[in-house]
Order: structure tokens, then sequence, then C-alpha cells
């Protein structure tokens, strides 16, 4: 397969100093800026339309200190309900309207809290109806603004190629990777090409298995070579009473199965990532499990879970095999206390993975993935 890891699509235009610092904000921090941008400004627009309202009204500053609570619960309430619904991701800044409209939906729903809260503490009384109202509708113009502001810089960024909503690999042949570039023009949607790998010609005359096999080998070299790939590893095991769930780990390997045919582990692994096998030898790839304790799904102490293909095997082949199903797997086991861990390669090996004589023994790694 020919592998061309750079796919130049165009010189990069002028840019400006504010710009290239945008880009480079973009690119690290975005999500906490605009989150810090965001509680800053409504903080700031409480505290300033408190103190003008209650000069031009009252004749007094009033009592500034209410001015900041009232601001910090209402950016509380703003900022944390976007990070929920994801708002602050770069590719929610690479157009204005729909940006605009959530905006204003989520302070309308932020000013209704706040009315419910004063109004269940009794404190709405402490608070001047009129400076209500005008810090309503001048943090709502300051978080219009704000929102167009930062969608212009990022449209610009974008468009002067400094940044890319995500980052994608062409996998095709030569024809169709141009064909596709000049038709859809990626840079103009947020993506940013990173590279492109060539499918390895094939006659239509030959076999469909030959077929299968070079495309399965051409993307096999393509995820191999489009990104490190992701940091944890997710696979389907049983659980108690043969419930299905999905177990998390630390990625420690570069494939990442979970079908009807999974490869065990082995020693010397060649799948093994630069730091798996460190990983791996003192089981710091299993951390993540936690969550699965948390959630219900394992226990800290049980039988190992195997991966779903390993466990129909090992049903045919060891009738009581099913009992370990009578309790929940677990992060460890009595394999892993007694030394017994990698590949399930021998019949004895196997039986020892279903042990009725102790209701948690289990392989040590289960040999998957």
């Amino acid at each position: 397969m020919n592998v061309q890891p750079n796919y130049t699509l165009a010189s990069p235009a002028p840019t400006g100093r504010l710009l290239r610092g945008w880009a480079q904000l973009s690119h690290g921090t975005f999500s906490i800026a605009i989150f810090l941008i965001d509680v800053g400004v409504i903080v700031a627009m409480s505290f300033v339309t408190g103190v003008l309202y209650y000069l031009a009204v009252y004749g007094d500053v009033g009592v500034i200190s209410s001015y900041i609570q009232l601001g910090v619960l209402a950016a509380s309430i703003f900022a944390v309900s976007n990070v929920f619904r994801g708002e602050y991701r770069l590719p929610k800044f690479f157009a204005f309207k729909p940006h605009g409209r959530r905006t204003i939906q989520l302070w309308n729903v932020t000013l209704i809290c706040l009315l419910i809260l004063g109004f269940m503490a009794q404190t709405s009384l402490n608070y001047s109806r009129g400076w209500i109202v005008v810090f309503y509708l001048a943090t709502l113009a300051a978080l219009i603004v704000l929102r167009f502001a930062i969608v212009r810089l990022t449209a610009l960024a974008h468009a002067a190629g400094l940044i890319s909503a995500q980052r994608i690999c062409l996998i095709g042949t030569g024809a169709h990777i141009g064909a596709f570039v000049q038709h859809y023009e990626p840079w103009t949607l947020g993506l940013n090409i990173v590279g492109c790998r060539f499918l390895t010609p094939v006659a239509l005359t030959a076999p469909a298995e030959s077929r299968r096999a070079v495309l399965d080998r051409d993307l096999a070299e393509a995820a191999a070579s489009d990104s490190p790939g992701p940091v944890f590893f997710v696979q389907r095991h049983y659980g108690f009473n043969q419930q299905p769930f999905r177990i998390i780990k630390f990625r420690t390997m570069l494939a990442l199965d979970d079908g009807a045919a999974v490869a065990q582990a082995t020693r010397d692994d060649p799948r093994l990532t630069r730091i798996g096998g460190w990983l791996r030898r003192w089981n710091i790839d299993e951390i993540p499990q936690l969550f699965n304790v948390l959630t219900g799904d394992m226990s800290l102490v049980g039988p190992r879970p195997h991966a779903l293909s390993h466990d129909h095997e090992f049903e045919r082949r060891i009738s009581l095999y099913a009992r370990r199903h009578n309790v929940k797997p677990g992060i460890t086991g009595w394999a892993q206390i007694n030394g017994f861990r990698g590949e399930i390669d021998n019949e004895k090996s196997s039986k020892s993975a279903s042990s009725t004589t102790c209701t948690i023994s289990t392989t040590g790694r289960s040999g998957s993935i």
C-alpha cells in the first residue's frame, strides 16, 4: 500500500498575531477559556449593572456583595449547564446562529432558575426587580456579542487554515481521494486532512477472498500508522448471571478486537504498544475497571471475565464453566493471587478457569486484549 503521510491542500493564507494566538488557544485550552470568560462576563455584568442601577435610582451603590453572589450563582447555572450540553466544544463555534439561539435559550432558563431559587430561599425581596430586569437584558446582550466575537475569530482562523474542527485521514484509490477532495473541499467544513492511504489495486477477476484479504491488510496498516489510538479500550464481557456489560481498561495493544473472534494475548505479544507491556505487568491497565465496580457490573474480587468469544468457546469445552457467572466478575481474583496469568493455551488451564472448588477461580488476564 502506498502511504503518503502528508496531503497538502493549499498554502496557508497570511495571518496576523491575533489569529495565530487564537488558534494556539483553540488547540489547547479552548473550552476552559470560554468557560472562564462566560463566568467572568456574567459576574462582571452583575456587579456593573447593580452599581449603576442603584446609583441611578437610589443614589448609592447598594450592597455590592449581593451583586457578586447573584452573579456567581447565575454564572454557575449557565456555565455548568453549557458544559453538560457540550456547548464549549470547538466545533460549536463554527456557526453563530445555532450557537446564539442556544445561548438565548439557556440564559432564559438561568433566569427562571434564579427566580425559583430566590422564591424558595425567600431572598427575592432582597433584590430590586428593576435591577434583575436590567441585569438579565444587559448580560444577555453581552453574551450574544461575546458569542459573535468568538465565532468570528474562530471562523477567520479556520479560513486561514490555522484550526480545524476534526482531523481526518482519507483511505481509497487515488482517483477516489482526488474526487472527494475536489467535490467536498473538506477544509471548508472544519476538517483537516492529516494524511491519505492509497489502497492496493486488485483485479476485478480476483476471488472475493483475495480481494477481502488485501483490503483487510490495507485497512490494518492504515489504522496502525492515521493515529496512536484511543486511551481506553472497551470490550464486551459476561457478568453476573451471564448479563453482558462493557469492561473498561487502559488500552495496551494496537488491536481493538471485540467481535466473534478475539485473539488471546501472549507473552511478548507484537500488538503491545510502547507502554502496554509495562501497564499490563503492573496491572495498571485494570484501574479504569473501578468505574465498572461503581456501576455494579463488577466487584473488587471475583473471577476475571473473558471476552464473549472466549466464553462461548470454554462453555462448549467445559461442562461446569457457566458456574463462574454465579458471582460478579472482579478486578482481581484467585488466579492472580496464585500467579496464574497470561494465555489459556491448554485444556488444563481452561479447566482451571472454571474450577468449582473455588467460585472465584479464574485465569489471570483472561487471555484477552
